[in-house]
C-alpha cells in the first residue's frame, strides 16, 4: 500500500514497506545463481589457483550480466582426465545457472574456451563444455529454493 503521494515518484523505493525491499532482494538472488565448475588434468602452484578461480568468477560475471557475488567456482585440478584417447592437457567446464540464455550458448563457449585455453595453456579442441538452465525449484539457497515463494 501506498504511503503518500510521492511513492508514484522516485521515492518509491524509500518508502515503501521492508517487504518489497526484501522482494527485491529475493528476484535478484533467483535471477542469478551461476555456478562454473571446472575439472583439468594440468597442475597449478597455489597462487595460481587462486588468481584463476578469481577471474573465472570474474568472467562468468561479466559473459552473464549477473552480479559477482552470487557466482560460485569449483575447480579440480590433476584429474584423470582423458580426451581422445590421450592424456595430454584437456578441461572440461559446466555452467549452471538459473535463466542461462540458451541462445547465446555459442558465444559463452567462445569466451570460455578462449579464456580457459589462455590460462590453463589447453588448446581449445580439448576443451568440452556444458551448459545447464537450472530451475528455480532445484536449486537451494539460504534455506529455500529459488522457486519457493
Amino acid at each position: 500500500r501506498f504511503r503518500s503521494r510521492k511513492d508514484f515518484g522516485f521515492g518509491l523505493f524509500k518508502t515503501l514497506p521492508v517487504r518489497w525491499n526484501n522482494f527485491i532482494s529475493f528476484y535478484i538472488a533467483t535471477t542469478t545463481m551461476p555456478l562454473f565448475e571446472l575439472r583439468t588434468n594440468q597442475r597449478l602452484n597455489e597462487e595460481e589457483v587462486r588468481s584463476l578461480v578469481s577471474e573465472i568468477s570474474c568472467v562468468c560475471s561479466e559473459i552473464l550480466r549477473k552480479p559477482e557475488k552470487y557466482v560460485m567456482v569449483d575447480f579440480q585440478m590433476g584429474q584423470s582426465l582423458i580426451f581422445a584417447g590421450t592424456d595430454d592437457p584437456a578441461a572440461f567446464g559446466k555452467l549452471h545457472s538459473i535463466n542461462l540464455p540458451l541462445n547465446e550458448t555459442a558465444t559463452l563457449s567462445a569466451q570460455l574456451c578462449s579464456f580457459l585455453s589462455e590460462r590453463l595453456h589447453v588448446p581449445q579442441e580439448r576443451i568440452y563444455l556444458s551448459f545447464v538452465d537450472v530451475e528455480r525449484n532445484k536449486w537451494g539457497w539460504n534455506g529455500q529454493t529459488f522457486g519457493s515463494s
